[in-house]
C-alpha cells in the first residue's frame, strides 16, 4: 500500500544515517540469540562496565528482583527487569562476584502479564523444602502473582512455572491498584505477611497458605502518603531495628523502627521516610531490593544503576541522532517488540541509540547500623577482593596538596578500587581525587569531600577580648578560622578581622566575649563536625557535547557518629568501572553512585587536587586495577 511504501522509504532514508553503534544495536534487538544465554556478546564499548553486574546478553535492565540465597544449594540468585516488554532475567552464583547467566526466569506469556512481568521479591518457605517463592506485579499494576521452581533438587533452579490460579490478589477483589511485592514473613500466630507499594504507601496483607491473601492495612500508619515503588521491610540481622524503604521521587528512602509482631505495627524511630539525609544513595540508584544471606547472617542490598545519558528537550530523541535517525530506532524498536507505555522509554531508546545495552547493578553492599544505632551504614562485600590485580597495587602516604593544585598518582585505568584517608583537621577546602582523568587535563571525573568545618559564623561582627593566640594570616576566607578554633582545646570562639600586614588576622579566644559591630570582622564560636558533605562532579568528565550526559556536581550529607562527631580522618572507597563510579564514605556512613562517559582514550589516569581555599593531606590514598568478572 501507499502507507507501506512510504514508510519504507522513511526507514530506508532514516536508516542510512545511523551511527555504526545504533545499527548494531537494532540488528542484536532483532537476533534470536538474545534468548539464547550460551551466547557471547563481545563490545568495543569504553563504557561498559567490567565488574558491575550486566546481563549476557547485552540488553536493557533495571530493578533488581527477587534476589535470594537458597541455602539448600548454597548459591546467591540474581533476578531483574529484563527486555521489553519486561521479562525476569536470572543470573546463579556461588560468591557474588562471578555470575552464571541463566535462561529467562518469566517471561510474559501469560494473559495477566502480557503487558510485562513487573518487580517482586523471593520468600523461602518454611517447608522441609525450604521452596523458594517468587512474588510479583504485572504492567497493568492490579495484580499480584506467584511462581515457584519447577524442580527443587536443581542447584541453580534453572525453570519456574507461574502458579495456576494467578492472580493471587487482584483489584477485582476489593485490593487497592499497586506493584512490586515485598519478600514475606511470618507473625506469631503464623501467618504469611508481604506488602507491595501502592499511592498511599505499602499495604500489607495476610495468608496462612501463601495462595490466598487478605488486606490488613497500611505498614507505614505515620509516614507521609504518595506512590510509594519497591518498598523493602527488614530486621537488621543481630539487633532489634528494623528498616522500612520506599522507592519514590526517584530515589530509595529509609526509616528506622521497631516492629511489634503480635500487632503487626511499625513503629518509626527516626525522620519520617522522604528525609533527604535517609537515603541508600545520595546518587543514581533507585528500585533497590534486600535478601538476608542466612550464610553470613547478614543483609545485602541490591540497586539499579541507571544511564546518565538523556534525550535532548528540543528534539525528544537521544543525544548524538538526527531526528530521522530517531525515527528509524523507534519505528523498528515499537514494531520488534510492541511494548506498552512506559515511564523508562528514554532509557530503552538511549540503549538502542548507543551499544545495545542499558543501566547496570550497584555492587552488592551489606547493610549494618552505625555505632549509635540510628543510622544505616553500607560496607562493599569483602568477596569482591579478588578481583584486585596484585601487581598492580600501588600506595602514597602523609601528600599535603597545596591550594588549587594537583598531584597526579603514579597508576592508570578504568577498572580501579581506591581507599583514601584524608586528614580533616589538616585540609581547609574541598579534597578531589579525580579519576578517569586524561593528561591533558580536558577530562577528569572528580570524586571528594567538603573538608571545611565552618561551624555558624556572623559577619561584620566582632568578639573584643578574651585573646590568647593572635596570627596573621594571608587567606581571605575568614571561616577558615575555624578550624584554627578547634586545633586548639582551649579555643571558645574566634574574630577574623582584616588588616595589613598580611590579608588578616585570626584571633582566638578562651571564652565568648560579648559582640560588637565592626565591618572589618567576621567572628563564630567553637563549632564541632556534626557532618561533612561527599561528591561526585562530572562537570569535566566529558568533551564530547553531543550525548547530553549529565555534567554535574551532586552532593551528599556525610553526618558523624555522636560519639565521635569530629573525626580527625575521613575514609573514602572508590570504585571506577568504565562509566560507572561507586563511592562509600567514612566507613559507609554515606554512599553515591554516578555514571560517567568520558570521551578520551587517554583518560585513565588519577590525581589528587585541591580546592582554591586551601591545602588538603591525603594521609594515605591505596589503588588497585580490578580484574573483570566476564570472559566475552
Amino acid at each position: 500500500t501507499m502507507l507501506a511504501t512510504l514508510i519504507g522509504i522513511v526507514v530506508v532514508l532514516g536508516c542510512q544515517g545511523i551511527p555504526a553503534s545504533a545499527a548494531a544495536a537494532v540488528s542484536e534487538s532483532d537476533h534470536q540469540h538474545h534468548n539464547d544465554p550460551t551466547s557471547t556478546d563481545t563490545t568495543s564499548d569504553v563504557h561498559l562496565p567490567q565488574f558491575h553486574f550486566i546481563p549476557r546478553p547485552l540488553n536493557w535492565m533495571n530493578d533488581p528482583n527477587g534476589p535470594f540465597y537458597d541455602p539448600v544449594h548454597q548459591r546467591y540468585h540474581l533476578m531483574y527487569q529484563y527486555k521489553t516488554p519486561r521479562t525476569w532475567g536470572h543470573a546463579v552464583s556461588t560468591d557474588m562476584v562471578y555470575w552464571t547467566m541463566l535462561p529467562i526466569a518469566m517471561n510474559n506469556d501469560e494473559w495477566y502479564d502480557k503487558g510485562g512481568v513487573f518487580s517482586g521479591s523471593a520468600t523461602l518457605l518454611d517447608d522441609p523444602q525450604q521452596t523458594p517463592v517468587l512474588s510479583y506485579a504485572v504492567s497493568t499494576n492490579d495484580m499480584q502473582c506467584l511462581a515457584f521452581p519447577a524442580n527443587r533438587s536443581d542447584p541453580n533452579l534453572t525453570d519456574w512455572i507461574k502458579y495456576e490460579g494467578n492472580p493471587v490478589i487482584s483489584t477485582k477483589t476489593g485490593a487497592p491498584p499497586g506493584r512490586d511485592d515485598t519478600t514475606a514473613w511470618k507473625s506469631p500466630s503464623g501467618d504469611w505477611l508481604m506488602a507491595y507499594g501502592t499511592n498511599q504507601g505499602a499495604v500489607l496483607f495476610k495468608s496462612q497458605n501463601f495462595l490466598n491473601w487478605t488486606k490488613v492495612g497500611l505498614l507505614n500508619k505515620d509516614d507521609p502518603t504518595g506512590m510509594w515503588e519497591c518498598p523493602d521491610f527488614y530486621p537488621i540481622p543481630g539487633t532489634a531495628t528494623y528498616v522500612l524503604k520506599a522507592s519514590t521521587e526517584g530515589r530509595d528512602f529509609w526509616t528506622l523502627g521497631t516492629y511489634d509482631k503480635k500487632s503487626i505495627e511499625f513503629n518509626r524511630s527516626s525522620s519520617e521516610m522522604g528525609d533527604a539525609t535517609q537515603l541508600y544513595d545520595y546518587g543514581k540508584f533507585y528500585a533497590s531490593k534486600t535478601f538476608y544471606d542466612s550464610s553470613q547472617n547478614r543483609q545485602i542490598l541490591w540497586g539499579w544503576v541507571p544511564e546518565e545519558r538523556p534525550v535532548n528537550p528540543t528534539t525528544l530523541v537521544p543525544y548524538g541522532m538526527s531526528v530521522w535517525e530517531c525515527v528509524c530506532v523507534s519505528f523498528l524498536f515499537f514494531f520488534l517488540f510492541k511494548p506498552k507505555p512506559c515511564s523508562d522509554c528514554n532509557d530503552k531508546l538511549v540503549q538502542l541509540a548507543h551499544q545495545g545495552w542499558a543501566s547496570t547493578q550497584s555492587l552488592p553492599r551489606e547493610i549494618t547500623l552505625n555505632a549509635d544505632g540510628t543510622r544505616l551504614r553500607y560496607r562493599v562485600l569483602d568477596e569482591l577482593k579478588v578481583l584486585r590485580n596484585a601487581s598492580s597495587y600501588m600506595t602514597v602516604s602523609d601528600i599535603t596538596v597545596a591550594p588549587d593544585a594537583a598531584v597526579p598518582l603514579n597508576v592508570r585505568g578504568r577498572q580501579l578500587e581506591i581507599i583514601a584517608t584524608i586528614n580533616m583537621t589538616a585540609s581547609a577546602s574541598d579534597c578531589y581525587l579525580d579519576v578517569l582523568s586524561s593528561s591533558d587535563g580536558r577530562e577528569f571525573t572528580s570524586v571528594g569531600i567538603t573538608a571545611e568545618n565552618y561551624g555558624s559564623y556572623m559577619e561584620n561582627t566582632d568578639m573584643p577580648g578574651g585573646d590568647f593566640n593572635v596570627t596573621n594570616v594571608n587567606y581571605t576566607d575568614p571561616r577558615i578560622c575555624q578550624k584554627e578554633c578547634m586545633a586548639h582545646s582551649n579555643c571558645s570562639a574566634w574574630t577574623y578581622v582584616t588588616r595589613p600586614p598580611l590579608a588578616g588576622a585570626c584571633c582566638l579566644k578562651g571564652n565568648v566575649p560579648a559582640l560588637n559591630p565592626n565591618p572589618t570582622c567576621t567572628s563564630g564560636v567553637r563549632s564541632p563536625f556534626t557532618s561533612t558533605s561527599v561528591f561526585i562532579d562530572t562537570t569535566n568528565s566529558s568533551i564530547n557535547t553531543t550525548d547530553g550526559h549529565a555534567a554535574t556536581r551532586t552532593t551528599g550529607q556525610v553526618v558523624f557518629d555522636t560519639s565521635n562527631p569530629s573525626p580527625a580522618l575521613l575514609d573514602l572507597h572508590i570504585f571506577v568501572d568504565a562509566s560507572v563510579v561507586e563511592i562509600y564514605a567514612y566507613n559507609g556512613a554515606a554512599v553515591m553512585t554516578r555514571r560517567t562517559y568520558p570521551y578520551l582514550p587517554q583518560s585513565d589516569h588519577v590525581q589528587l587536587r585541591a580546592g582554591q581555599a586551601g591545602e588538603c593531606t591525603f594521609t594515605t590514598v591505596e589503588v588497585w586495577q580490578l580484574n573483570s568478572i566476564y570472559t566475552d
